[in-house]
């Protein structure tokens, strides 16, 4: 007689960990297709989008009963059968969708409660039995009714073969870009080994070194010296050369075990923006790109609840209903699109919609009624910084708490989970055309190239990534470097003394570093190195500094302070603040891209009109504008800017690619300076924005 197989309760433990990791893929694949179906359910059919998400729920019923899961095995199961039933007669309205989504989120409960979480709440058989229901309600000519196979026979048969599609390559494991699945804690002692791996070659790199030069001191003689010098040297060059080069073949294949696609955050995006349109009644299309991008594994799981987080607060509070848009003039479809894009080491990504924008009011209400401010200090902020309220711990517009929003840990929790891995969180708004927000992450938080250096005795790092010049010193300057042309004033003392608490010596050079175009410099005592080392974040008990971004340890044994260049650049005072009105997308990118890198905080407009309304709310240095938009023209803009008092004083430029004979009105509108758009007006506009150094 043939003992059944039962897993003791350590081996099941692992299983249910295996299982509930495979699950989340097999989840993802089965809700992005029922978005897909409940959409264009003949398109997702003839696409083969039915056989992906039951070859999904199959494995999650082969799995479940691998871990003795039985009720999500029988979930499974039934929602197989809807599946097919679907497919077979190509209908699938929005309450079974529904449905299938409830059945999913069951399973996810389940798993979730087998694994440490919560106690599952979930009615298996009612379910179920709603499941069977609708396969035999679905329009079309009725499948054969599907039985959940009973616990004590034999799995059931897999699909038939033709369900299923041929190989076209050799077997999964002869592939080069087979997979497994291996746990993030595995990868994460892996990482700190390759650590370890690391510092011994460097160390014993460095001994090599310490031992060379006490050979040179000790030895008199310079035959002596050469022989055990050179023995030294021959001893140990193979050595260090095949531990190098195995340290840096380990350390990159484990830093790309360690990224994943982007696209993995945008996965449960989709059935996000279709649940919570459906419950507020709002259309919402959504749109995303960059998912191509590989990140490290824990930005990942920082960016996925961010991401959803920010989509419920663009469609609760920013996309109006269908007939409040259509009335606005705008499409009764509300837009979100999500944007992902790398530059120099940091990803940033771009959540904007098209709907109502940041209600300025009601922030003003609520942080009044809350006693953040008063009520003269309200009226007098500015809109840009009026709506950074949105982002402190417990603040909401919402008077009422309901099942969306309320309680005020929306981009607040946001906040706080980019800051944990050197993230920053922006925000802009236009009223009555939209709001952005703008999430700015490292791509990855193991490995990075790091410029040594000294300040106070002990060694500092600087991110390569962040490093704009080193400028050596020649003299005492108490207040700025040139860089490009251009003058970068030092950290302020504050800073330098929290950084060197003991004193400092005298600086022989400074790193200037960049955040956003904003530049700062930062003076060192001398330059040691530049090392691709492993850093990490400061660990428990050491207190979170606002100054050190990341640790790690250097072959002599000291511990190098890599240093937050965005907490630097805050010693600087606020930048000058530019709109951008114009028409042409690419001029209005130039433009913005320009100014940023020069020093200015930019915000940019479609149109005239929208940029009046955003001079109004919003504290504006200057204005660079285009002559023919749609709204208000150029010309309009500036003469309206100068006749309303509390606008009179900002700066105004106008440029045109195509008015070239406009330069006499906008002058006589007021305008500080006319430009040509040509090759190089950028940089003629950002001369004449500046009222130290008009263009005239």
């Amino acid at each position: 007689m043939t003992r059944a197989f039962r897993p003791d309760d350590e081996l099941r433990r692992e299983l249910l960990q295996l299982f509930a990791a495979e699950s989340r893929d097999e989840v993802e694949v089965i809700s992005s297709g029922l978005v897909a179906l409940e959409s264009d359910a003949a398109g997702a059919i003839g696409a083969g989008r039915t056989d992906e998400m039951m070859r999904a729920a199959h494995s999650l019923k082969g799995g479940a009963r691998a871990v003795e899961l039985e009720s999500v095995d029988r979930l499974a199961h039934a929602l197989e059968g809807l599946l097919k039933a679907a497919g077979d007669r190509g209908a699938f309205d929005g309450e079974t969708v529904d449905l299938a989504y409830r059945a999913l989120d069951g399973i996810e409960a389940i798993i979730a409660a087998a694994t440490g979480g919560p106690p599952a709440e979930v009615n298996v058989t009612g379910l179920t039995d709603e499941l069977q229901t609708a396969i035999t309600g679905l329009p079309g000519e009725r499948p054969a009714p599907t039985e959940p196979s009973p616990r004590s026979t034999a799995p059931a048969p897999a699909p038939a073969p033709e369900a299923l599609p041929e190989p076209t390559g050799p077997s999964p494991l002869g592939q080069p870009d087979a997979t497994v699945r291996v746990r993030v804690s595995k990868l994460d002692g892996l990482m700190a080994a390759v650590r370890e791996l690391e510092a011994a070659r460097v160390g014993v790199e460095h001994a090599t070194g310490i031992l060379t030069e006490r050979a040179e001191a000790d030895d008199l003689k310079a035959r002596e010296y050469d022989v055990r010098a050179g023995n030294i040297r021959e001893t140990t060059a193979a050595p260090l050369t095949r531990l190098e080069r195995a340290a840096r073949e380990v350390a990159g294949e484990v830093s790309e075990a360690r990224t994943v696609p982007l696209s993995l955050a945008f996965d449960p995006l989709p059935r996000t923006v279709r649940d919570l349109g459906r419950d507020l009644g709002r259309e919402v299309e959504l749109t995303t790109s960059g998912g191509e991008v590989d990140v490290d594994r824990a930005v990942m799981e920082v960016l996925r609840p961010a991401f959803v987080h920010v989509i419920r607060n663009a469609i609760d509070h920013g996309i109006e209903s269908p007939a409040a848009r259509a009335a606005g003039g705008k499409d009764e479809k509300g837009r979100v699109t999500v944007t992902g894009r790398t530059s120099a080491g940091l990803l940033e990504i771009e959540v904007a919609d098209d709907g109502a924008g940041i209600d300025a009011d009601a922030i003003r209400r609520s942080a009044i009624s809350r006693e953040l401010i008063t009520a003269e200090e309200a009226d007098a902020l500015p809109y840009a910084e009026l709506i950074e309220f949105v982002t402190r711990p417990g603040f909401s517009t919402r008077d009422k708490v309901t099942e969306i929003s309320g309680r005020g840990v929306g981009l607040d929790a946001v906040n706080e989970g980019l800051g944990s891995i050197q993230g920053t969180l922006g925000i802009t708004s236009i009223p009555g055309s939209g709001s952005k927000v703008t999430m700015t992450v490292p791509l990855a938080i193991a490995a990075t190239e790091v410029i040594v250096a000294e300040l106070g005795g002990l060694p500092i790092g600087i991110s390569l990534s962040d490093a704009a010049r080193i400028v050596a010193l020649e003299g005492p300057s108490d207040e700025a470097i040139e860089v490009d042309g251009a003058p970068v004033p030092f950290c302020s003392d504050t800073t330098l003394e929290a950084l060197a608490p003991h004193g400092r010596g005298e600086a022989t050079c400074a790193i200037a570093v960049e955040v956003g175009g904003r530049r700062i410099a930062l003076p060192v005592e001398r330059l040691r190195t530049v090392q691709r080392l492993s850093t990490m974040p400061l660990p428990e008990p050491l207190p979170r500094v606002s100054l050190i971004r990341s640790a790690a340890i250097l072959p002599d044994g000291d511990v190098l302070r890599v240093i937050e260049v965005r907490t630097l650049i805050e010693d600087l005072p606020p930048p000058p603040v530019v709109l951008i009105a114009d028409d042409s997308a690419a001029w209005l990118e130039r433009a913005r891209r320009h100014l940023a890198n020069h020093g200015w905080r930019v915000e940019t407009a479609p149109d005239g009109r929208v940029a009046l309304a955003m001079l109004g709310e919003g504290n504006f240095d200057a204005l660079l504008t285009d002559v023919e938009m749609p709204g208000h023209d150029g010309i309009e803009l500036t003469d309206m800017v100068r006749k309303d008092s509390e606008l009179a004083d900002i700066r105004v430029v106008v440029w045109s690619a195509s008015a070239e004979d406009a330069g006499p009105a906008a002058l006589a509108a007021g305008a500080d300076a006319f430009l040509i758009k040509e090759p190089g007006a950028e940089d003629d506009a950002a001369a004449a924005l500046r009222p130290d150094d008009p263009e005239d």
